[in-house]
């Protein structure tokens, strides 16, 4: 695999923040396309086309508004020009190109506002990241050695500074308007508000506005760590003191804040805040150590032992090629980024279980015991759907064909697992809900175990075979073609039985009547093509940030938005589209993306659910195949080194 330049990698970021700042400031997608549906607009003030109008700068909220629409550009021209592909000028230029295309297709959004003083606000904005990526640029310089000890310092102390302006800054926003009370009754009620459970005061208001809170804890404090990172490798302060001092430094300003709101009367708390903190500031520290490059902080150590022994690559005993140093780093030093996986996963556990938003039966998992334990066993249960295909790839890959037979084994053994965690994790009723109640008088629950166990292996052999037609760097020519054949003889012998037991053999309604003219051959094509559709996606996104996806980050975008609408075709030509129950008639994706069975969801409504959803499954199934790449990645870099080892020995050179 190519190493990664600090260049590539700002263009790797700048993709990322502009799809997220993009997709943010579209929603909530309720758009309109009628000129009197724009005039309206117009009339309510949410189009504004004269400039130097509602600025606002007579309050701290106004003030507030307008640093925020200028900081939000900022990292579009720093990125751009740390790419290496575009001039000053070029850059200051896309800014605002990026600014305007924003302010137009907000004009077809009804509850976003169109104002031409935010593309004047970027042309600020460009000014200040030209500013701040001359300064990546000289610490990046630094990094390599090209300058004096003494200017080395001087910078550090620069980033040092801007910490200490940043945190006065994010003090004064969040603590404003100083009006603190510390009497006991009221300092007592506060208390109590810390004991509800996470991201409830953030439902006060509309959904969208609590996701703006959200953005905005995270965004305002990854500067922080931001600044840290280049002050502490400015300094060659150890990796692990680094981090350390990172959290320690944050935590005391974010502890500060927070302890303040509570004196606070106008400020509501939650005990997720602290949280959302600190995830900002740690996002903030391993973004501009992803941006100045992992690989030149060793470069004086590389230096001094270039004159005492000579390094010699790693050779591939396979294939033949040296084995990247940056990919051994990049593999090791990735736990922290492993272990974000299941806090994401819990805490969008921990959204859905508070959400009304959310669809009631997927709020009615947590509703047969502790939620902390339903969680825990629901995160583990992805974790092993969405991430044991892979290692059933590598399985089938290696040995002989008569590893066909034993696929099937391994995916019921797993069915199996996976059966007992969600009997301790969630209500009995929920599994009856999709494999139905037993009818067969089997003794025990062998009746359901069975369903479920020929119904899981159907996503799981799709997860598979979503793996096999993403070109992963460091696979043979002939392996995947052979892979894909002992994965087709599999899935020709496990998927038809799979139907036969699930739709064919099914013994109530639950599934069959979600799909359209009551379930057939053919709707379950159709659905297995909207999960292999989901499959290859989350794979695509997991294999591009594990290092080991061929193609760039357009290409990855490109393929999650294909996605969406392929997705979206499958699943709703292969369900029912009137179903007649509870006195109403609905649709399939009505029933199963309603907030509840009294209000279904319009059509608008039910575009904008599904694109969510099918947006939360593909980064769910990356964040659970993730961890598997990783340790896939570790265990090939020491083989290929253990058959260096061998070969050397063997033949002494």
């Amino acid at each position: 695999m190519a190493v990664h330049k600090p260049a590539n990698r700002a263009e790797r970021v700048l993709w990322l923040y502009l799809s997220g700042l993009f997709a943010y400031n579209l929603l909530p997608l309720d758009l309109i396309i009628s000129p009197v549906e724009l005039f309206h607009k117009w009339r309510e003030g949410r189009i504004i086309l004269i400039p130097f109008t509602s600025l606002g700068l007579n309050n701290i909220k106004s003030a507030y508004g307008l640093l925020a629409d200028i900081a939000i550009w900022i990292p579009v021209t720093t990125l751009l020009l740390l790419s290496k592909k575009r001039s000053v000028k070029e850059a200051w230029l896309w800014t605002v190109l990026a600014s305007m295309l924003l302010e137009f297709l907000q004009l077809f959004v009804w509850t976003r506002v169109t104002n031409v003083n935010q593309v004047l606000e970027s042309v600020i904005a460009g000014g200040m990241g030209v500013l701040l990526a001359g300064r990546f640029s000289l610490a990046e310089r630094q990094e390599s050695g090209s300058t004096q000890q003494a200017g080395l310092n001087q910078s550090a102390w620069f980033w040092l500074s801007c910490f200490v302006v940043w945190s006065l800054f994010v003090g004064t926003l969040f603590l404003y308007p100083f009006n603190f009370t510390t009497e006991r009754s009221f300092l007592l009620d506060r208390l109590v508000l810390l004991k509800r459970v996470p991201f409830y005061a953030y439902y006060y208001g509309t959904e969208y506005r609590a996701a703006t809170e959200l953005v905005h804890r995270i965004i305002f404090f990854a500067p922080l760590g931001g600044f840290l990172a280049v002050a502490f490798r400015e300094w060659r302060v150890p990796s692990l003191s680094r981090r350390f001092l990172t959290m320690a430094l944050c935590g005391v300003v974010i502890a500060s804040i927070e302890m303040g709101r509570i004196f606070l009367p106008t400020k509501n708390i939650d005990l997720i805040d602290p949280v959302l903190e600190l995830a900002g500031a740690l996002l903030g520290y391993g973004l501009a150590h992803y941006l100045i490059g992992r690989n030149t902080s060793h470069s004086m150590e590389k230096r001094q032992d270039k004159g005492r022994s000579t390094v010699q690559p790693v050779i591939s005993a396979e294939c033949g090629r040296p084995v990247p140093e940056e990919k051994s780093q990049s593999i090791s030093s990735g736990w922290w980024y492993i272990a974000c996986g299941p806090v994401l996963l819990m805490l969008a556990g921990v959204t859905a279980m508070n959400s009304p938003a959310v669809p009631y039966n997927f709020r009615k998992l947590f509703g047969g015991g502790h939620p902390l334990i339903a969680m825990t066993g629901l995160v583990t249960v992805l974790y092993l759907a969405g991430g044991m295909p892979v290692l059933l790839k590598r399985w089938l890959a290696k040995g002989s064909i008569l590893r066909v037979a034993g696929f099937p084994l391994i995916t019921a053994l797993l069915g199996v697992v996976v059966y007992f965690l969600l009997r301790i994790s969630v209500p009995i009723e929920m599994i009856h809900k999709i494999v139905g109640s037993p009818v067969l008088y089997w003794p025990w629950e062998w009746e359901p175990l069975g369903r479920f166990v020929t119904l899981f292996s159907v996503p799981t052999i799709l997860l598979t075979g979503g793996l096999l037609i993403v070109p992963l760097d460091g696979d043979e020519r002939t392996v995947p073609r052979q892979t894909a054949l002992r994965w087709l003889a599999a899935a020709v012998f496990v998927l038809p039985f799979a139907h036969w037991v699930v739709v064919t053999r099914a013994c109530t309604d639950n599934l069959t009547e979600l799909m359209a003219g009551g379930g057939g051959l053919f709707q379950s094509i159709l659905l297995c093509g909207w999960i292999f559709t989901l499959a290859q996606t989350g794979t695509v996104l997991s294999a591009y940030f594990s290092g080991y996806f061929r193609s760039g980050f357009a290409s990855v975008l490109l393929i999650v938005i294909l996605s969406i609408p392929l997705g979206y075709c499958f699943l709703f030509v292969g369900t029912e589209g009137d179903i007649y129950k509870y006195d109403q008639h609905f649709s399939a994706l009505q029933f199963i993306l309603s907030p509840d069975r009294k209000h279904y969801v319009g059509e608008m409504a039910l575009l904008r659910r599904y694109l969510l959803a099918h947006i939360f499954v593909v980064v769910t199934v990356g964040i659970s195949q993730f961890p598997y790449m990783r340790a896939l990645g570790c265990l090939d870099l020491m083989a290929e080194r253990e058959n260096l080892d061998k070969r050397f020995y063997q033949t002494g050179d």
